[in-house]
């Protein structure tokens, strides 16, 4: 969160391609004001008019002109040599990194982008160009002084050290909190770790609940206040706290750190081990449990503790925190809201890891099973394809979602025949349809292990040659990410995949953030807009214009559209005003196993 007073930094996107452009503008405009331009030209006016911008990020391949020439013209220029220039390229990065900081570029993103990874860096840009211009400011304006006033110059001297100071701390503390860092936590405690080895310790990780309401309901302005006066509480509350790590130095003491948004962090000494560690940081429990007073209204605000301890469940800071949240996580499913981290909850723990062989057995005896989503066609009404989806029901474990062992899988190899074996029960189910009078396509998902397999293509033609399926009839889903993985290899595979006569389509498409112009070289049939886009697209405009722009993009390139996750009739009909071809959504159906598919078939009416 940040204070709504505080006057936005000014980012300016140089790209040639629309649908980049709107999603680095969704994922940057909560915090900066955001300004594009799609040549060169466009880019070095705005760049030399008032205000200029405190960042740009430049795409290295423009129309006009080459985006190194761009950079250069920007630093030759007295009003814009300040501004720092990332670049942003999807090509080789060999020639073009030596080249970029010769001409003086800042930094290098990659496409396509990790978004989180992207934000961070362009954050800790503009927070070094504030504090640096701030820093600049305050010493041109001390060394004004001090030539006007010689006899002050001790007094001036003292105030520059006291301004120098400020930064520092505000470098150093949370501008809305005003809790350190997390970074002080750091210091504390590798300087416990290095002076007591071997001391037990335990990490805190307290997550905060029920802001989203409060934001919804009240709006982010207050709700920075409402965090504000929680933060407060739990800070003179920490005090209670046995062996609290104090994170301040010269004086001051403080205890919790803000990790970031409603996450907070400490630390504390705890010799008595686990149990005990859990009974003392339960003090803070009292705070996030007591309703807060806020302008004459009662807020419920609660909040979930993980704990991690020190030797026995790690001993650098990033450890400890991994493992403390993933306790965090157990712990809103507790009460009380507050858990120790086992080996027993981690998802990747060496437990998980043994699921592997377990996942071998499995495909082997046949202990896995698809469930088939089906696609209709918004314009007719009518059936258009079903997707089958794996699904793991362990005898000990229970259901174990595919976000968890297909990773694994990915891995350790085991992805080929799992993806053997879906493949083989998808076609073999889709002739069960076809002999009942339902002739529908079946897609099947690909991972990027699977496009680097020399022999892909023959075990996709085999399968369909053993149920005697015309290719036409398949379409082989891959994610955005998958294929930029290894882009020339992938490109390959897909090529000959869509030779062959398979249909190809683009998974997740809009979350893997790649160059447009890969989408016109790919051999491509279909496009499927990712669901956390247009589950949104209602009530958020920017998703709206995100998924029109994809669909105008795709008809275009007379590529089909299908659009993932949608819940509820106004964005069926919505996405049929767009001219979006094919909806996939719970409020069609839910994925569900073959024999309730054929009932619901009958009640659709195919």
């Amino acid at each position: 969160m940040c204070d709504v007073n505080q006057k936005k930094q000014r980012v300016l996107i140089v790209d040639d391609e629309p649908l980049i452009i709107a999603i680095l503008e969704r994922a940057l405009q909560s915090f900066v004001e955001v300004v594009s331009a799609a040549t060169g030209e466009q880019a070095l006016d705005i760049a030399r008019s008032k205000p200029a911008p405190d960042l740009i990020l430049l795409d290295v391949g423009l129309p006009d002109m080459d985006g190194h020439e761009v950079c250069g013209l920007l630093k030759s220029h007295h009003s814009t040599v300040d501004i720092p220039v990332i670049f942003t390229t999807a090509r080789d990065l060999t020639e073009d990194v030596t080249s970029g900081f010769e001409v003086g570029a800042t930094d290098y993103i990659t496409k396509p982008f990790n978004i989180p990874i992207t934000i961070a860096r362009i954050r800790a840009h503009l927070e070094t160009r504030r504090l640096h211009h701030e820093i600049q400011q305050q010493n041109l304006h001390l060394d004004l002084l001090v030539q006007q006033r010689t006899l002050s110059l001790e007094k001036e001297m003292r105030s520059r050290r006291e301004a120098e100071k400020r930064t520092l701390y505000r470098a150093h503390h949370d501008e809305l909190t005003g809790l350190p860092h997390v970074s002080l936590l750091r210091t504390a405690v590798s300087n416990l770790l290095r002076t007591s080895p071997g001391k037990p310790f335990a990490i805190a990780l307290i997550m905060l609940n029920g802001f989203q309401e409060i934001n919804n309901t009240l709006g982010h302005q207050h709700g920075n206040k409402v965090l504000k006066q929680l933060s407060q509480d739990l800070s003179l509350a920490s005090r209670s706290i046995h062996g609290a790590l104090n994170v301040e130095n010269e004086g001051d003491v403080a205890f919790i750190t803000r990790l970031d948004g409603v996450t907070f962090t400490l630390a504390f000494v705890c010799p008595a081990g686990e149990q005990a560690a859990l009974e003392e940081i339960a003090k803070l429990l009292l705070v996030l449990e007591t309703p807060i007073d806020y302008q004459g209204m009662s807020l419920n605000v609660s909040g979930n503790i993980g704990l991690a301890m020190s030797p026995y469940h790690g001993n650098d800071m990033d450890t400890l925190l991994r493992r403390a949240h993933i306790a965090q996580e157990l712990a809103q499913q507790k009460q009380p809201h507050v858990s120790m981290y086992t080996e027993e909850i981690d998802p990747y723990s060496e437990r998980r890891l043994s699921l592997m062989g377990e996942l071998k057995n499995a495909i082997q005896e046949s202990h896995l099973s698809l469930y088939y989503q089906p696609q209709i066609d918004i314009k007719t009404k009518r059936i258009a394809n079903i997707e089958a989806l794996l699904r793991w029901q362990h005898p000990e474990h229970g259901f174990i979602p595919p976000d968890d062992f297909i990773p694994l899988a990915e891995q350790t190899g085991v992805i080929k025949p799992l993806t053997e074996w879906v493949l083989n029960e998808a076609l073999r189910q889709n002739v069960a349809f076809n002999r009942l009078g339902h002739r529908l396509d079946i897609s099947i998902n690909l991972s990027a292990r699977n496009l680097r397999e020399p022999d892909l293509v023959d075990t996709v033609l085999a399968v369909l040659n053993q149920y005697d399926l015309q290719p036409s009839r398949l379409v082989l889903e891959v994610t955005e990410t998958a294929m930029m993985l290894n882009p020339q290899e992938s490109l390959k595979t897909l090529h000959q995949l869509h030779e062959a006569g398979i249909q190809i389509s683009i998974d997740d498409f809009g979350t893997g953030y790649s160059s447009l112009g890969h989408l016109r070289n790919l051999p491509v049939n279909e496009v499927k807009i990712d669901r956390s886009f247009v589950m949104e697209m209602m009530v958020r405009q920017s998703d709206q214009i995100l998924v029109k722009t994809v669909i105008d993009l795709a008809r275009n390139l007379n590529l089909r559209v299908v659009a993932e996750g949608v819940e509820n009739a106004n964005t069926l009909e919505a996405l049929g005003e767009m001219g979006c071809d094919i909806a996939q959504g719970y409020h069609l159906c839910r994925p569900i196993p073959a024999t309730e598919l054929l009932e619901w078939f009958k009640q659709y009416g195919t």
